[in-house]
C-alpha cells in the first residue's frame, strides 16, 4: 500500500442459503449460522465524508425495501411496500383508529420514500422512519377513526411485496337505544344552501314513569358556565343532554327563567318582554308557554298563576303550537327589531306531541355559527315528524349534544369544541344504560416479545347500573405490541380471548371501546436475551492530518468471501397486528467521538498479519459506523452497553445504545490499526477488519 492512501471495497454481499425466519418460537435454539462478511476496496479521496454503499454485518441474510407505493380509489386505499425478500412485517391501529403502524422487521435502512403524497381526503399525515437500521417504521394518520375490520393485510410474490388495504368508510349510526326508554336518532339531511346538516335528537315516551326530563346547572346559583359533556358527567344518572337556554357571553350566567325540582333559581330576562318557556308541572306535564316572575311566583303574561312546576327553562321562540307554526321572535324581541336570532345557525329545540318528548340538535357540518336553518324551515321540519308543540332554546357555536359524556351533536368539520354554557337539558331513566358505560380489560401480566407468546386476556362491560351488559354488544378492540382479533361480542357482559406479543419489547397496551365507553389495560413485553451484534460501516476516509492528501492509487476489489452453507429455518409469518413505536429522533442518537490516537510501533497480535506497515504513521483513518444489538428475535436492546477495544485489547471507549439498541459512532484511529473489537456482555463479539480491506467477522 501506498502511504497516502487505504483502500476500501464496494459491498458484495452473497445472499446464501434459505433466509433466516423472523419468528422462530421462543424455545427454539437459534440456528448455527457462519459469518457471512464482504471484502472491497475504497475509493474515497480526500478529508471530507463520502457517501458509498455501506458495508453491512449480519449472522444472516437481511431483507431491503425497494420501493413505497400508494392508491386512492374513494373510501379505499391501498399501500404497498416492495421488498427483496417475502417482506416479515407487523401493524398495528391505535389512537382509537387515527393511527396505523406498519413495521418490516429485519430490513436494512436505505432512502427509500413514497413519490408522491397520498391524494385522499381521510389521511392527515405519513411519516416514513428507521428505529434503527435494521427495522422500517410507516406511520398514517387519519382525520377520522377507521374501524379495525377495515384495515387488511397480505403479501404478494413476483415481486414481493406487503400489501395493505384501508377502507375509510365511517361508522354511521341511523339509531340506538340509549336505555329501555330513551332512542338517538341521528341523520345527515340535505340543505340547498350548506349542502348538508346534522340532525341529532332524543326521544322518549311522556307517559313513562322511569324518564325524567330535568336541567341541570353549571353553578348552583346559575351564575357560572361549563362545557356541555362536563354537565352530563356530573350526575351518574344522567344519560344524555343538549344545550339550554340563553347565557352571558363570553363567561356569564343564565338569561331567562329557571326552575328546578320546585324552586326558582332564576328570574325572566327583566330588560326584555317575557320569553318563551319549557315548562313541567310536578304531574311531568309538559307545555309551553311565555312565562315570568312576579312576587317570587311564576306567572303568564296575564298575570295567571301556573300549575306547581317542577321545572321550567327559558329559551324562545315558540316554534309550534297546537300543530300549527307559531313563531314568536318579534314578540319577544328575537327578530330583527331586537336581540335576532333569525339567521341560518345552529340551533337546539324541545318538541312534543301526545305521545313523545324530543330533544333535539341542528348543527352544521362545519361550524354551527354560520350554518343550519332559519326558523320557518326549522318549524315546518318537525311538523313533518309529527310534533304539534315546540320551542328554540338556543343557536349558533352554543348548540351541542352529549350521550355518556361524549359529544355527537358537532358536526363532522367541526371538531370537539365546546362552548361553556350555563345549564343544559338532561333525562335520565331509573333503568340505567342499555349500552355499556363501563369497561374493565385484564392482560396477562408478562408475555415475552418471540411474536409467539400468548395469553388469555378478558373484557367485562357494565351499564351505568354496574349491570352487565346486553349479550351481542359488540367492542372494537385496539392494541400496542399485541396481536388480538379487532372485536369481540360479549356474553353474560364479558368475552375472552388470546393476545400475541408481537416483536416490541415495552409496555403494551389493549383498548376496548364501545360507542360511547372505552376501558385499557396496560402489560410488560420482555425482550430476549442478548443474541448477535449488527454492524453497519457507512464511510471510511485516510487524511493526514500534517501533509496534504494525495490522489489514491487505485488496488484491486478482492472478491474472496469465506462461505458455509445456511440451515435453513421454517418461516412462520405473522397476523397483522400492533407494535410498540419507539420513534428515533435526534436527541436519542448516540454521536460520539473518540480521541485521536497517535500511532506507535505495533506489537505482535491476532490480527491480520498479511499487510505490511508501510502507511505514514501519521495517518489517520475516519470511520463512520452504527451498531445494533438485537435478541433472538431482531429486537433491538434498550440502552445496549458496548465496548470497544482495539488489536490489542485495550479498550478505546465504552457506550451505550439508544432507546431502540443502536449506537453511531464516529471513529479517528491509525490508518495503520488492523482491526477493532466490539463487544456487549451476553453477545457474540464482533470483530471489524480493516487490513487488507475492511470485513466483519464473528468470534
Amino acid at each position: 500500500m501506498t502511504k497516502s492512501s487505504f483502500f476500501y471495497s464496494t459491498l458484495i454481499l452473497g445472499l446464501l442459503g434459505a433466509a433466516h425466519s423472523l419468528f422462530t418460537p421462543a424455545e427454539a435454539a437459534p440456528p448455527d449460522l457462519s459469518p457471512l462478511y464482504a471484502q472491497a476496496a475504497t475509493i474515497s479521496e480526500s478529508n471530507q465524508p463520502t457517501s458509498l454503499n455501506p458495508l453491512d454485518y449480519s449472522p444472516y441474510p437481511t431483507n431491503h425495501l425497494t420501493a413505497i407505493n400508494h392508491s386512492v380509489t374513494g373510501n379505499r386505499i391501498r399501500l404497498v411496500l416492495t421488498t427483496e425478500q417475502k417482506p416479515f412485517f407487523q401493524s398495528c391501529l391505535q389512537n382509537k383508529g387515527r393511527c396505523l403502524q406498519i413495521e418490516l422487521i429485519n430490513t436494512r435502512q436505505s432512502n427509500i420514500q413514497p413519490k408522491t403524497t397520498p391524494k385522499s381526503k381521510d389521511i392527515k399525515s405519513w411519516q416514513c422512519t428507521w428505529p434503527n437500521f435494521n427495522r422500517f417504521l410507516w406511520n398514517i394518520n387519519f382525520n377520522s377513526s377507521i374501524q379495525p375490520q377495515n384495515v387488511s393485510t397480505f403479501t404478494l410474490e413476483n415481486p414481493n411485496r406487503l400489501v395493505i388495504d384501508i377502507d375509510t368508510t365511517s361508522q354511521q349510526i341511523d339509531s340506538l337505544q340509549l336505555t329501555p326508554g330513551i332512542t338517538w336518532r341521528r341523520r345527515f339531511l340535505s340543505d340547498p344552501t350548506f349542502g348538508q346538516v346534522l340532525w341529532n335528537e332524543l326521544l322518549f315516551d311522556r307517559n313513562d314513569p322511569n324518564v325524567i326530563l330535568d336541567v341541570a346547572l353549571a353553578g348552583g346559583d346559575a351564575k357560572s358556565t361549563a362545557r356541555l359533556s362536563r354537565l352530563v358527567e356530573q350526575d351518574p344518572q344522567i344519560i344524555a343532554g343538549i344545550n339550554g337556554g340563553f347565557f352571558q357571553m363570553p363567561n356569564g350566567g343564565a338569561l331567562g327563567l329557571i326552575v328546578k325540582d320546585g324552586s326558582i333559581i332564576a328570574p325572566h330576562v327583566g330588560r326584555r318582554p317575557a320569553r318563551s318557556v319549557l315548562a313541567l308541572t310536578k304531574n311531568n306535564e309538559p307545555f309551553i308557554d311565555r312565562l315570568k316572575v312576579i312576587n317570587g311566583q311564576v306567572v303568564r303574561l296575564n298575570g295567571q298563576t301556573v300549575p306547581p312546576l317542577r321545572m321550567a327553562l327559558g329559551g324562545g321562540p315558540a316554534l309550534l303550537k297546537n300543530g300549527q307554526v307559531y313563531i314568536t321572535a318579534d314578540a319577544e324581541q328575537l327578530g330583527p327589531k331586537g336581540n335576532d336570532i333569525t339567521r341560518a345557525c345552529g340551533r337546539s329545540l324541545v318538541a312534543y306531541n301526545k305521545d313523545k318528548l324530543m330533544l333535539a340538535t341542528l348543527s352544521g357540518c362545519r361550524d354551527s355559527h354560520s350554518q343550519g336553518w332559519k326558523l320557518p324551515t326549522l318549524a315546518n321540519y318537525l311538523l313533518k315528524q309529527g310534533m304539534t308543540d315546540a320551542v328554540n332554546m338556543d343557536g349558533g357555536g352554543s348548540v351541542g349534544m352529549s350521550i355518556n359524556g361524549e359529544i355527537v351533536g358537532n358536526g363532522p368539520q367541526a371538531g370537539t369544541y365546546e362552548r361553556p354554557i350555563a345549564d343544559a337539558l338532561v333525562l335520565k331513566d331509573t333503568r340505567g344504560t342499555s349500552f355499556p358505560t363501563f369497561i374493565k380489560v385484564e392482560l396477562p401480566q408478562r408475555l415475552t416479545a418471540s411474536g409467539q407468546d400468548s395469553g388469555k386476556a378478558v373484557v367485562s362491560a357494565f351499564n351505568s347500573k354496574g349491570n352487565p351488559a346486553a349479550n351481542g354488544t359488540v367492542l372494537n378492540l385496539y392494541s400496542r405490541g399485541l396481536s388480538c382479533p379487532p372485536q369481540v361480542q360479549l356474553q353474560n357482559g364479558k368475552a375472552e380471548f388470546t393476545v400475541t406479543a408481537l416483536r416490541s419489547p415495552g409496555m403494551a397496551n389493549l383498548l376496548a371501546t364501545s360507542v360511547f365507553a372505552q376501558g385499557t389495560a396496560n402489560m410488560i413485553v420482555a425482550e430476549g436475551s442478548k443474541y448477535h451484534i449488527l454492524a453497519r460501516l457507512t464511510n471510511a476516509v485516510v487524511f493526514n492530518p500534517v501533509s496534504p492528501v494525495k490522489k489514491a492509487d487505485r488496488a484491486p476489489i478482492s472478491t474472496e468471501t469465506e462461505q458455509e452453507e445456511l440451515i435453513p429455518v421454517p418461516q412462520t409469518p405473522l397476523d397483522p397486528n400492533s407494535l410498540d413505536s419507539n420513534g428515533e429522533s435526534d436527541d436519542d442518537k448516540e454521536n460520539l467521538y473518540l480521541q485521536q490516537i497517535d500511532a506507535g510501533p505495533q506489537g505482535e497480535e491476532e490480527c491480520s498479519q498479511d499487510s505490511e506497515q508501510t502507511q505514514d504513521e501519521t495517518s489517520k483513518l475516519n470511520l463512520s459506523l452504527s451498531l445494533l444489538v438485537e435478541d433472538e428475535w431482531n429486537n433491538g436492546i434498550a440502552q445496549a452497553k458496548f465496548i470497544l477495544e482495539d488489536e490489542d485489547h485495550q479498550v478505546i471507549r465504552e457506550f451505550s445504545g439508544n432507546n431502540n439498541g443502536q449506537a453511531d459512532l464516529r471513529l479517528t484511529i491509525p490508518s495503520t490499526s488492523r482491526c477493532l473489537f466490539i463487544k456487549s456482555e451476553g453477545a457474540p463479539v464482533l470483530r471489524l477488519n480493516l487490513q487488507p480491506s475492511f470485513s466483519f467477522q464473528e468470534e
